[in-house]
């Protein structure tokens, strides 16, 4: 795996990523990375697992949420999931344990895989949070919006659904293309079919945003002069070239004045060409070898 600026093609290493979050006056502000990863890819993981480490380099037993100055919010796991990530951070349930709970749902990520991350945070103090709702009403919003978004109101506050505009739905179509970004999206944009399935990744992403913004916004409430730092892990297709996740997150701090620093990490495989504009700050490369077949950053 190869880190590289997005803007030069230059390489880069972790240190940069942390270095982007330093506003030039020298004044720590609570601070936004977003990783948007190509699903089960070893060398992604180790790559994420190196990030968390830098941004939480002092282990502090184990974590706290109204203290903890660094929380990671995963994809993976769904709102309704979220005591098992509790359990598993204070030593009441296993790695196995978790992993037998989480099969039994449709999530569907390997724990195998993302457990390390998990793991990782435990030994670093770090607040664990799930981040989407669950699939089967991902797949409600496709068929019946309204009902849907009831049904998604009991999971993060209605306000915080913020529909998609035009370039984000017209991104999201290249994402269904052979090379994102540069093929023509004419026809699917015109797909009412299309449509409904945009809908879908705007709920997952506005779910994963409230969950950020609760963190920076109970942090703000604290008084707490420590900076707060969030790791949001995602598919790249939620985060890339600043839509999704971190687009409305920006539009909920913005409401309620919290000033908030973030960076965009992405991944591509090393045949992909370079896309235009840069899809984040940072890209991991890595070999396509790697790749899951079953598990790509592309939206499901």
């Amino acid at each position: 795996m190869n880190l590289l600026s997005a803007a030069t093609r230059a390489p880069a290493v972790i240190e940069d990523v942390i270095a982007r979050l330093r506003t030039s006056a020298g004044v720590a502000k609570p601070a936004v990375v977003y990783f948007g990863e190509s699903h089960s890819v070893p060398s992604v993981l180790a790559a994420q697992l190196d990030l968390l480490r830098a941004l939480a380099p002092a282990a502090g037993g184990p974590a706290d949420l109204r203290t903890a100055r660094t929380h990671l919010v995963l994809e993976m796991f769904n709102v309704q999931q979220q005591s098992l990530l509790d359990r598993f951070a204070a030593g009441a349930t296993t790695q196995e344990e978790l992993a037998r709970c989480y099969d039994e749902s449709s999530e569907g990520f390997p724990m195998s895989h993302y457990c390390r991350l998990i793991e990782c945070a435990r030994d670093q103090g770090v607040v664990c949070h799930a981040g989407f709702v669950p699939r089967e009403m991902a797949r409600l919003m496709v068929a019946n919006k309204r009902d849907a978004l009831q049904q998604a109101a009991e999971m993060f506050p209605a306000e915080h659904f913020v529909e998609g505009n035009a370039k984000h739905f017209k991104y999201f179509c290249s994402l269904m293309t052979e090379h994102p970004g540069l093929d023509s999206t004419d026809e699917l944009e015109a797909s009412p079919r299309m449509r409904s399935i945009f809908d879908a990744q705007v709920l997952k992403d506005s779910c994963m945003a409230s969950v950020v913004f609760g963190i920076l916004q109970r942090h703000k409430a604290s008084g707490s002069p420590q900076p707060v730092t969030v790791l949001a892990i995602a598919g790249s297709g939620h985060i890339d070239c600043g839509f999704g996740i971190s687009e409305r997150v920006r539009f909920l701090c913005k409401q309620s004045n919290i000033e908030v620093d973030d960076v965009i990490v992405t991944t591509r495989p090393s045949s992909d060409p370079p896309g235009s504009p840069p899809p984040g700050d940072f890209i991991c490369v890595y070999d396509e070898h790697e790749e899951d077949q079953e598990e790509s950053g592309k939206p499901v």
